[in-house]
């Protein structure tokens, strides 16, 4: 044992104060048991879904709200039908996206335009 742990040992047993202190240090020093943050709402879930549906990202709509991104995929991860919720919102934005583009006036014909490249 090195000169400084005997020395720490010694008025550790000589000073009841002072092990109280280094007892407390370490308790202080060390993570708490449950350090994961609260999960979300069902109203803030709620929030979540009808704003990633109205054409905002996950990651987005996650931001705006002030959740935390680990704590959603943690949820989504272990909530299958939490997970389907948030899919299918982010799949109805998706599909009013791509009607959005697909919206032609009728009779309308594609244009190309040719471009040559040189290399």
């Amino acid at each position: 044992m090195s000169d400084a742990k005997k020395l720490l040992t010694d008025w550790r047993a000589r000073q009841p104060a002072f092990d109280a202190a280094m007892a407390a240090a370490k308790t202080l020093a060390s993570p708490p048991a449950d350090s994961r943050p609260p999960a979300p709402s069902p109203a803030a879930l709620g929030l979540l879904l009808r704003t990633v549906a109205s054409g905002t990202t996950i990651a987005g709509a996650i931001e705006s709200l002030g959740l935390s991104a680990r704590v959603v995929r943690r949820l989504r991860e272990l909530n299958p039908g939490i997970d389907a919720l948030v899919v299918a919102a982010s799949g109805r934005r998706r599909r009013r996206r791509a009607m959005r583009r697909t919206t032609r006036t009728p009779g309308a014909r594609l244009a190309y335009r040719l471009v040559e490249r040189e290399e």
